[in-house]
């Protein structure tokens, strides 16, 4: 699947992430004793830009250009470039050069946390995704505090005669694994609900159009709307109706999502013809069949089929049926005994 733009910023982030705590762990089982190995790497300085690149990349729908991520990340290989030299020439931590080096680093990430930080925040950004806009503005946030608490941390040191750095270190640590795992868990939503629904390459000229009675058209043979644009349209609606699980409404409608997503519904009408090959209708259904079948797996046999039917967002048992079969191949009552047997099994 071709991901957005913002999808491979993530990706590298969860990247960088685990190579961090590799380097970490490497650093606490093999040389306890160089405590330095640790708090001297410097890959605190690509968090900021990674998360200004994801926010910028979201609101823009563009790819950021090389030379403006060589620029922003030009501070860390400088950085890292010095350090590999201190740990190569085995200077020791206390003498001047590995104590300037740690001073200006600190105060580097500092700066760092705290200007990319109230930057991101203030960047004008219209993400379509709320649950993504939720994961960056709470990375934000904690880039912010990030910066707060070495400010902190840096007075508290200063302050003591044998400094040791071990809870801001402990503090910081914890809230990388917090955004490590909000990452993760963005990176399985994608997989689980969104990649299914990407339809697979066809031929334009043989592709059949569909509209919402589940009949051929060709009224969008040719669109208005640029590829861009209706690329754009539908990774919005896959993200607020998945993430948003609008589709449990059983009153939802094509007007209610164009309203949701102020998008004319002409646009939208389009989008799911040329885009996802299928009327809104069908895509509605699918996505309710999709979160029955999932009720059932987790759900025992005593389940009523027409309580599911509601929770599923169909306003009837025959609706339900009816979509459940066409997608399925049996009864929603059949799977259900199909799949009381097999976990007998």
């Amino acid at each position: 699947m071709k991901l957005p733009p913002y999808e491979r910023v993530i990706t590298v982030g969860i990247c960088l992430l685990v190579v961090h705590a590799a380097h970490v762990l490497c650093c606490v089982s093999f040389f306890p004793d160089r405590r330095e190995l640790d708090w001297a790497a410097p890959y605190g300085l690509l968090y900021c830009p990674l998360l200004y690149f994801t926010v910028r990349s979201a609101a823009t729908n563009r790819h950021v250009r090389k030379f403006t991520v060589c620029l922003h990340c030009l501070p860390f290989m400088i950085a890292y470039m010095m350090y590999c030299y201190l740990i190569a020439k085995g200077i020791d931590k206390d003498a001047p050069f590995f104590v300037s080096y740690r001073e200006v680093l600190y105060n580097f990430m500092l700066f760092s946390f705290l200007i990319y930080g109230l930057w991101t925040w203030f960047f004008p950004r219209e993400i379509p995704s709320l649950a993504l806009k939720r994961l960056l503005n709470t990375a934000v946030i904690m880039l912010i505090l990030l910066g707060l608490l070495y400010l902190a941390a840096g007075m508290v040191v200063a302050s003591q005669s044998s400094p040791d750095r071990y809870l801001p270190r402990l503090m910081i640590y914890l809230m990388m694994l917090v955004l490590t795992v909000m990452l993760f868990r963005h990176k399985l939503f994608i997989v689980k609900y969104i990649e299914p629904y990407v339809p697979q390459e066809v031929e334009k000229e043989e592709a059949p159009l569909i509209n919402d009675k589940g009949k051929p058209t060709l009224i969008y043979g040719k669109s208005a709307i640029n590829e861009e644009k209706l690329a754009l349209y539908e990774e919005q609606i896959k993200a607020i109706m998945l993430e948003e699980q609008l589709f449990l409404d059983p009153l939802f409608n094509l007007d209610k999502l164009a309203e949701s997503l102020h998008i004319p519904k002409h646009h939208l009408s389009q989008v799911f013809s040329l885009r996802f090959h299928k009327g809104f209708t069908s895509f509605l259904g699918e996505l309710r069949i999709n979160y029955a079948l999932a009720l059932l797996q987790k759900t025992d046999e005593k389940m009523n089929i027409e309580n599911l039917a509601y929770e599923c967002g169909f306003n009837s048992k025959v609706s339900f049926n009816r979509h459940f079969k066409q997608l399925v191949g049996v009864s929603p009552s059949a799977y259900k005994k199909q799949l009381h047997v097999k976990t007998k099994r």
